[in-house]
């Protein structure tokens, strides 16, 4: 069956639909393979790298490059414009819904592109239009993260009673069937029934880690892994606990939103590659030839671009400031209470002072600023997912743990920013009504829960 193109947001494939997520297309259920297979017709990375995000990665204590996910279109012949994020079809088990058959990897048994039928003797005999197959809707589940189809042959047999059905091998004569409320698996092969119940335990075994990435088993298995339980659970695909994405996010701000688009320095910082030619020119007579090279380019003279090379060389756009991880929303505080006069519209962010005019009105009650946000701009950066477990430990994107990029879009917005005044607000915190409301609700043992801290004084 040939490939499909199926339309996907780009903030959706770095949340609900990002790599190990189970995605929906037009007529089937596939998995989002990792950023190792994001790459162009010759293995290089797709994606572009997104510019003017140093802050953002410091703050979110992030060392890769990020990237934008790459985009493909499909034009009107039918044939697909760029490069798409690969999709792996699973669960590979497809089932009849009229007698329940099973079959695996039924879409490669058909040659054309007409979506697979059941061929059952009972569907042929008695319908005149065989049913279509549908995926199941069941997966085995790690909670180190990996995936799997459930083992229905392991499952139709594991209760029976008689040794010819323990002894079955038959994997083409399996069946699922849902009767008023109550699913009955079994084997046609031998005559071995057993109930699916779902959402229980079993060992995952040492298969394959992901869907996609066949029988390799990426990462290696550590001696602290062989220790853990080794037992999955099988979950419906549509389970919350199947998928978790984890991602951050971070605004753009000064100075790195204040950047003049278009500039020569702009351009220079920008491209990397035109960067690398000058640094690795042997002799200045050819860094000087590479040099008015990228003036022809840029349409600028080459005065220009070696005054553009020395701002960088001198860390533009941020010129040495310091980013700490852990200080993100303070910094973001001050963006917004600092209104720039010399703003220009085509900026990442522009704010406009509103308290004023707030002023005059009767709900300006303690509020101390109001800030309009007339453009914004956020990163989005997708570090991995989770299955099962949401401690701190997480699938990276790429599964091994080892590229030195990560996914990441730019979304942007508009808002307002509101600060209340701290008079009140303290007053209001260190009222008794308010303390001995809050504290014993929120707080165990001297630790608050759901607050950044406990409202009681000594907590």
């Amino acid at each position: 069956m040939s490939s499909k193109l199926t339309p996907i947001r780009l903030s959706h494939l770095l949340s609900h639909s990002g790599v190990g997520a189970i995605v929906r297309g037009p007529n089937w259920l596939g998995v989002v393979q990792d950023i190792r297979y994001w790459t162009d017709r010759h293995g290089g990375v797709a994606g572009l790298e997104i510019p003017y995000v140093e802050r953002v990665r410091s703050a979110l204590g992030i060392s890769e490059q990020l990237r934008e996910p790459p985009v493909a279109s499909e034009l009107k012949n039918g044939l697909v414009d760029g490069i798409c994020v690969p999709v792996t079809r699973f669960p590979t088990w497809a089932r009849c819904p009229a007698c329940g058959a099973m079959y695996r990897l039924s879409w490669q048994q058909n040659n054309s592109d007409e979506p697979p039928r059941c061929t059952r003797e009972g569907c042929v005999r008695n319908k005149k239009t065989l049913p279509l197959l549908e995926q199941v809707t069941w997966v085995m589940v790690d909670p180190r993260g990996y995936l799997a189809d459930v083992p229905w042959h392991f499952l139709a047999h594991r209760n029976a009673r008689h040794p010819g059905q323990k002894a079955c091998k038959t994997q083409d004569q399996l069946f699922l069937k849902d009767s008023h409320g109550t699913r009955t698996l079994g084997c046609l092969a031998c005559k071995t029934e057993t109930t699916f119940r779902g959402d229980e335990w079993m060992d995952f075994g040492q298969g394959r880690v992901q869907p996609w990435t066949k029988d390799d088993l990426v990462p290696p298995v550590t001696n602290s892994q062989k220790e853990e339980s080794n037992h999955a659970q099988i979950l419906a695909v549509n389970d919350t606990r199947t998928y978790s994405p984890v991602a951050d996010i971070a605004l753009v701000i000064p100075p790195e939103s204040r950047v003049r688009k278009g500039t020569v320095v702009d351009q220079l910082y920008r491209n990397s590659r035109d960067r690398e030619r000058i640094d690795k020119a042997r002799t200045p007579l050819a860094k000087n030839s590479n040099i008015r090279e990228l003036a022809a380019k840029y349409r600028c003279s080459p005065s220009d671009v070696k005054e553009a090379l020395e701002e960088i060389t001198k860390g533009y756009p941020n010129y040495g400031m310091s980013f700490t991880p852990g200080l993100l929303r303070e910094s973001e505080f001050d963006a917004f209470s600092e209104i720039l006069a010399d703003q220009r519209d085509d900026e990442d962010l522009v704010t406009h002072d509103q308290s004023e005019e707030l002023k005059a009105y009767q709900m300006a009650a303690g509020i101390d600023r109001l800030v309009r946000v007339d453009r914004l701009k956020a990163i989005k950066v997708f570090r991995g997912f989770r299955r099962l477990r949401f401690d701190e430990q997480f699938v990276p994107a790429d599964i091994v743990g080892t590229s030195d990029w990560l996914p990441a879009v730019q979304l942007y917005g508009e808002g307002i920013f509101v600060t209340l005044e701290e008079s009140r607000l303290r007053k209001w915190e260190n009222h008794p009504t308010v303390q001995s409301r809050g504290c014993p609700k929120f707080c165990v043992n001297g630790v608050a829960k759901g607050l950044s801290s406990c409202l009681r004084t000594g907590c």
